[in-house]
């Protein structure tokens, strides 16, 4: 059975349709935006929580690595000060050098004085010294009236070729045992100089110098006057060049043999004194200098028969115990007097044959030798 539909039915049945079409339609783009707002809404929130949290972070870093700006000028201000202090001291430090070199010089001065007044050969017309010129030091003569006439303590006069070491040796007054020495501190003039003299101690009554171990003392200068050059034989080299120290005494020149450089302390027994020929401490010295001696010489073997000299000066820091030696053994003497001068070549040949005996090993082996 056919149905017919008129078009009333039709248009209302599509509107029908399509109004619930329309509704769903309407309905799902809510949806849509209701989900896009929920989206925006949290990707917002979130976006606002991740920069919440990363500006918590950033304050949380600047407050690590950033100080306050009254705290940055303080220590601006600080930095200044800081740098202002060391630029102050460094100055002051130079200054103070400065100074001192240039007083050192003006006492050096005074020392080069008196050796043109201590060599009777000063050549005026050139100014030089004659001594300078000589093939042998042992050959070298001083003025021994002239310098008596300046201080009747000079004794001797020490000379090592190579350095600033050509002073003459001033003989301690009165016995001391406590290391204040009266020329420590004071000059051929006896007036007060900072650098002192070379000086050698008094020795006990009833001492003979020439039968014990000698001992000189030197201030080792900043500018390397006194004993300032003596620590020239920490080095081995050196000592091969310069093995020989030379002493002039009113009647006799000395020769002497570097033996032993030694880095040591005020407290070493190398500082007691005397030390007589012969004897066990004698003995005990010199097995404690030869087992401390920064290196081996052409000296040979030493023994408490022979005779020493040592020389000392501080190192170190100022006011310090450390100190530096070098100890020699009596190489040859120049007597100024023709008999005894046959006597010295007498006991200087009996000295090198008792030296041969000692050393025999070494003359063997070629070792030993002496220029």
């Amino acid at each position: 059975m056919a149905r017919y539909y008129s078009s009333s039915n039709v248009n209302s049945n599509t509107s029908t349709e399509q109004g619930i079409s329309g509704d769903e339609n309407k309905n799902k783009m809510q949806t849509q935006v209701e989900s896009v707002s929920v989206s925006s809404v949290s990707v917002v929130r979130s976006y606002s929580g991740n920069a919440a949290v990363n500006t918590k972070n950033i304050k949380s870093k600047r407050s690590k690595n950033h100080k306050p700006k009254r705290q940055r000028e303080k220590l601006r201000v600080r930095d200044k000060i800081l740098m202002g202090v060391f630029i102050l001291v460094s100055a002051v430090f130079a200054c103070l050098a400065v100074i001192y070199l240039k007083r050192d010089a003006e006492i050096q001065s005074k020392w080069d004085d008196l050796k043109i007044v201590s060599d009777s050969g000063y050549d005026k017309t050139n100014k030089q010294l004659s001594y300078k010129n000589l093939d042998d030091p042992m050959d070298r003569v001083i003025d021994w009236d002239a310098l008596k006439a300046i201080n009747s303590d000079i004794v001797a006069w020490i000379y090592i070729p190579d350095t600033q070491i050509d002073y003459p040796i001033l003989q301690e007054p009165e016995l001391v045992t406590d290391g204040n020495y009266y020329y420590l501190h004071k000059d051929m003039y006896k007036s007060y100089d900072y650098m002192g003299c070379i000086l050698m101690p008094k020795e006990p009554d009833g001492c003979d110098t020439l039968e014990m171990h000698q001992q000189i003392f030197g201030h080792h200068m900043m500018g390397r006057q006194m004993f300032g050059t003596l620590d020239k034989y920490k080095s081995y080299d050196f000592y091969a060049e310069q093995p020989y120290i030379y002493i002039y005494y009113p009647d006799r020149t000395e020769r002497w043999q570097v033996w032993a450089a030694m880095k040591t302390t005020v407290s070493d027994m190398i500082y007691k004194m005397p030390y007589e020929y012969g004897t066990d401490e004698y003995k005990e010295l010199i097995d404690h200098i030869e087992a401390n001696k920064l290196y081996e010489t052409s000296a040979g073997t030493v023994t408490n028969t022979m005779k020493t000299m040592t020389l000392s000066t501080c190192t170190g820091r100022v006011g310090g115990d450390n100190r530096f030696t070098v100890t020699n053994v009596l190489n040859k003497t120049k007597w100024i007097d023709e008999k005894s001068q046959e006597k010295s070549e007498q006991l200087d040949y009996e000295r090198e044959q008792e030296h041969m005996k000692q050393n025999q090993g070494d003359y063997e082996n070629g070792v030993y030798y002496d220029s």
